[in-house]
């Protein structure tokens, strides 16, 4: 059933460890557990983004673990992020799940953020 959701969280953005962005995301799907690139799938950053969706997310070549979430619900829909120094980005989001998902308006967001160079979104 459909329903209002809402999240808070922290976006870390994660340490590519001079390794490129595909042979990062492999790492991380191996210490997942998975060894091999499913056949629904044509590179590890789709494993990564498809597979574990309520952890990481990558975006305009950044990968980015999910932490300190919380969820709730309420009726609105709305994101609000703000980027640290660091690379950090905290978020406050609603939206009903009948028309999207976490991690579409995560990504929308940092993909908006990006295209104004800002470091806040507000929608």
């Amino acid at each position: 059933m459909s329903q209002t959701e809402y999240h808070i969280g922290k976006l870390v953005p994660v340490d590519l460890q001079g390794l490129p962005l595909e042979k990062m995301c492999q790492k991380i799907c191996q210490e997942k557990g998975v060894i091999e690139i499913s056949s629904l799938y044509e590179s590890w950053e789709e494993q990564v983004k498809y597979d574990f969706y309520d952890q990481y997310y990558v975006v305009d070549g950044v990968i980015y673990s999910l932490q300190d979430h919380t969820e709730g619900s309420d009726e609105s829909h709305f994101m609000n992020m703000r980027r640290e120094s660091d690379g950090t980005i905290h978020f406050v989001t609603q939206f009903y799940n009948g028309g999207t998902c976490l991690s579409e308006m995560v990504e929308d967001g940092i993909s908006r953020m990006n295209k104004n160079n800002a470091n806040e979104y507000k929608e």
